[in-house]
Parts: structure tokens; sequence; C-alpha cells
């Protein structure tokens, strides 16, 4: 690793960004060409089903047509159709208790429960054909389990999708490839940040495991290295960081050959990783879709200056910050808060040695043991608490968790080192449409009452934010600063928030809401005041009883 490329400078950045493509699109190749190739399998096992279906319902209707008499065909036709919804996992032993009915039903009709010279042949030749369809669609299901579990993942993620001119097999394998390339530059990140020692997929690791296999399974030699067991491994190693990030069904089924695995960890390892910063995984993630659904879904990251600045717009800097709630409704792969992570944690760096009486440092930390493990519990807490995003695209929500981990990984070492590293369960990331209110607020029967109070702080945003030249620019994208003695009530009956005061004992008291908000149009649960009124505007309004 001696080699590997520092990718903490813009140049280095941009050719992570540009080489990642081609690794990328190989993926991407791959997972289409076994999401067509599950698709058409389940259509033929679909097909083939159906028939054999038929094919129970007409030996059913066969047999029972041959019996005379209508009071021994009855109850048997009943009890065939009730088997028939389970056709394919009967137990043999239920198809054979055919044979009951029609002795009982004879025993009814003519006195004698046995079957007659004539039902015999009848029952033992139905009851060969059905032995035969429930064994045969038995093992179709067996046959087609691993198709059905891409094809049944596809249709999960369609129905997830917003904008329905994604529900394409491009658009899932483009997805399904890029959620394997993040997993394996996670383990590289983990690897490079000293998490995960020794090292598993870089420095050898990866040809002693090829060796290893080579040595121990000779009878698989030209079929391959067992790449997907080496994945597990990697990804069970890799989550004991974030259980969040591995609990992904829909996309954990993809596999690549051993030639894609090892061009990816070939270009992966190319780089060092230890002090990545940047949102290079949106950014890799940005040129890596084509550029007309980046048009037409708006989907642009913003630069890393532009972010810089709206941060300083907001002052979101120094120790106002510390202990408070920030939101993104529009989070996107997590650009903002990245950067608000990183100002958040330069704040409690200066908090903590100030309070001691340290030289504001970095190095003041690391100098004390004890203190840095304070320091590090402190900011993994707060992160993974008072940073929430929303986002509309649950693909770019699961980039927004990873980006929001990586800023977090020179903390966990320090807690791995004592011995006191827990998993994070997971971050406030949530797939939702922030322009509306879910349905499980709406919902609730007891949103009237005080102690249900849905606390979403009013803001003193302005119209537009102040532009570099000193005009207006459009509230879209920018930040509102939340005053302290405000909340939101919501009213079932207009499904939009009220801003009131928020009083105890003659005494404001700051509401339990969020202190920094990103503005992002006009949410339909947030009053025109929020997000379009000058703080003189507003307290004007308020007077007049407006609000």
């Amino acid at each position: 690793m001696k080699r590997a490329i520092p990718i903490h400078t813009p140049q280095a950045i941009d050719n992570f960004i540009s080489g990642s493509r081609q690794t990328l699109n190989h993926l991407k190749l791959a997972a289409l060409s076994q999401i067509l190739e599950a698709r058409s399998r389940n259509k033929n096992v679909t097909d083939r089903a159906n028939l054999l279906h038929h094919e129970w319902l007409e030996a059913a209707r066969d047999f029972t047509q041959r019996i005379n008499y209508e009071i021994i065909s009855k109850p048997v036709f009943e009890a065939i159709a009730q088997l028939t919804p389970r056709v394919g996992t009967l137990a043999s032993t239920e198809i054979y208790g055919i044979s009951k009915v029609v002795k009982e039903a004879g025993r009814k009709a003519m006195g004698r429960a046995r079957f007659s010279a004539t039902m015999l042949p009848l029952f033992e030749h139905w009851l060969d054909r059905a032995l035969h369809i429930n064994s045969a669609l038995l093992r179709q299901q067996f046959d087609a389990a691993d198709p059905f579990r891409i094809v049944q993942a596809y249709q999960i993620w369609s129905e997830r999708q917003s904008d329905q001119e994604d529900v394409k097999p491009e658009v899932f394998a483009e997805q399904v490839a890029y959620v394997f390339f993040v997993r394996l530059l996670l383990v590289r990140v983990l690897e490079d940040k000293r998490i995960i020692s020794p090292r598993l997929a870089s420095d050898g690791s990866f040809l002693e495991w090829s060796s290893y296999i080579a040595r121990h399974f000779q009878e698989l030699d030209g079929i391959g290295i067992l790449n997907e067991n080496f994945s597990n491994i990697l990804a069970r190693k890799a989550s004991n960081s974030y259980l969040h990030f591995f609990q992904q069904a829909v996309f954990d089924w993809f596999d690549p050959d051993d030639f894609l695995l090892v061009e990816t960890l070939e270009f992966l390892c190319r780089y060092n990783f230890h002090n990545i910063s940047s949102d290079i995984i949106g950014f890799t993630y940005e040129a890596y879709i084509e550029r007309n659904a980046r048009d037409r879904k708006g989907h642009f990251l913003t630069r890393h200056d532009v972010v810089e600045y709206m941060l300083d717009l907001l002052d979101y800097t120094g120790p106002q910050i510390i202990g408070r709630n920030i939101l993104d409704p529009a989070s996107g792969s997590g650009s903002f808060l990245v950067h608000a992570a990183r100002r958040y944690r330069r704040a409690l760096v200066s908090y903590f040695c100030n309070s001691r009486g340290l030289p504001d440092s970095e190095e003041s930390l690391q100098s004390d043991a004890e203190l840095r493990k304070e320091f590090a519990s402190r900011y993994v807490q707060d992160l993974t608490a008072s940073f929430c995003g929303m986002e509309l695209n649950p693909f770019a929500c699961y980039l927004a968790e990873m980006n929001l981990l990586i800023q977090a990984l020179d903390d966990l070492f320090v807690l791995q080192q004592a011995g006191e590293m827990q998993p994070i369960d997971r971050f406030h990331i949530y797939n939702t449409d922030s322009l509306d209110l879910p349905r499980e607020i709406l919902d609730r029967p007891d949103l009237n009452k005080e102690a249900n109070r849905i606390s979403v702080n009013a803001a003193q945003s302005k119209k537009g934010c102040p532009g570099p030249d000193g005009g207006e620019t459009s509230h879209k994208g920018c930040f509102a600063t939340v005053p302290d003695n405000f909340s939101m009530d919501f009213s079932p009956e207009t499904r939009r928030f009220r801003p009131v005061p928020r009083l105890t004992g003659g005494t404001r008291r700051r509401a339990a809401g969020f202190r920094f908000v990103r503005g992002c149009a006009h949410p339909r649960w947030l009053p025109l005041q929020l997000v379009g009124a000058t703080s003189r505007r507003w307290q004007r309004c308020q007077a007049r009883g407006c609000a």
C-alpha cells in the first residue's frame, strides 16, 4: 500500500471518479445480465407453473366427471379444491387423503366404505397425475429459487421508486453495481483507517485468500476462487462498524465473477483513503449515471465551495452549534450534512480544548488518551442523534448514510482501540417526501394533545439568501436559523403546522426541534412565514394574529 495514491487532493479525487467509471460499467453490465436472465427464467417458470396448475384442475374435473354419482363426485371435487391453492407445496399424504373422502362418500351413497371395481382405476389414475403435478411444481420452485430472489428484489425496488421512468432493469442494475462498489470501497476505507486490521482486501490479502483456496480446494481449479464467500466475509467484517448499511436485501443478491471482483479490488487498492473527507461517493455516482437521467431528476451535487458558502451564511460554526439538531430536507447523498458534520467536529474540538484550558487543536486531544476517547464517544453520539436528512430517492439515502459513516471512522477507531466500540445502528436518514407529511403522523388520532406536540421550530429565515454580490437569491436551497422559543403545533384539519411560543414558568425554553434547517422550496407542512418572511415581517404578522 506504500504506492497507493492519497485521496485527499482534488486531482486524486478527480482521477478516482473518472477511473471508477470503467469498473462500474463492467459491474453494471454483469448485474443487468443477471437481472434479465432471472426475469426470463422466472417467466418460463411462471408459464410452466400455470400449465401445471391448469393440468391439476383438468385432472380433478376429469376424475369427478367420470364418477356416475353426484353424491360421491361433489364432496370429492370439493376436497380436491381445498388442496388446489397449495398445490406444489402439498405433502404426498395430503393427496393420498382424498381416498378417505372417496370411501366416506361411497359409504353414504351405497352403504360400503371401499372402492368399487370401477372407482379404483379412476382414483389411481387421478392420484398418479396429482402426485406428478405436485412434484413437478415443487422441483420448479426449488430450481427457480435464485432467479425468483432477483426478480422479487427488482419488484420491491420498483415499488420504492417515486419516478416511474426509473423503473427499468438498467437503472436497477446501475444501483446494484454501485452498492457492490461502495461496499468494497467502505472495506478499503476501514482498512486504511486501521479499523479492519489485519487487512482483508488489500496489500496482498486477496492473493493469500486465492492461494489458500488453490491449495485446499484443488477440485475447484478452473471454477473460481469462491468470490461469493470472500465477499460475504468482507461484508460481515465491515458490518461491525455500521449494521444498517449491510441490511439491504434488495441489493445483496449480486455477486460478480472472479474477474470483476479482482478488477474492482485492484482499482480501489490504487488509492489510500486514510484522509478521505469529501462526498466522493456522491460525486462518483453523479459521474456514473447518464447525463439525461441527471437532467430529468435534477440529480446534481452542490459544489464544495457553494456548500461552505451556504454554511457560512447560516453561521454554522463555533460553540453555538454544539448540541443543536440540523435537518436537510433534501439531503441527496449527504453533501451538506457531511460538511456540517466536519464543522461540528471542529467546534467540538474547540469546546473540549477550551473547557480544559488546552491549546485548541487535535494534537491536544491526542495527548490525553482518556480525553480523546471521551471526545470520540461524544462526536459519534451527536453525529447519530443530531444530524437528520430526508430524501425522496431511496438510493441517495443509502449513499448519505455511507458518507456520514465515513465522518465517524477516525473516532470509531479510537473507541475500538479502547475496547468500547459499538456498531452504529443507523443514522437518521429517511426515505420520505419532505414536501408532504408522512402518513404515520397524519393518521395519529391524538395529535391535538399537548403531550404529543410535534416540535419543528419556526424559523427567522430571509425571503432570499444574500448572494456573493450583495443581491438576493431565491430561498430554495438556503438555510434558515431557528429561534429557541417557537415550536410548531400540527393541525389535522389544515394538515399544516402553526408556530406557537414555548413558555414554561415565565421563562422561554428551547423547543426540541431543529436549530438549523436547509430550506427546499415550500413544504406543505410548513407555513409561509417559515420559509418566506423576514424577521421583521414575521413579528408584524404575529402581532396581527395571522400566524
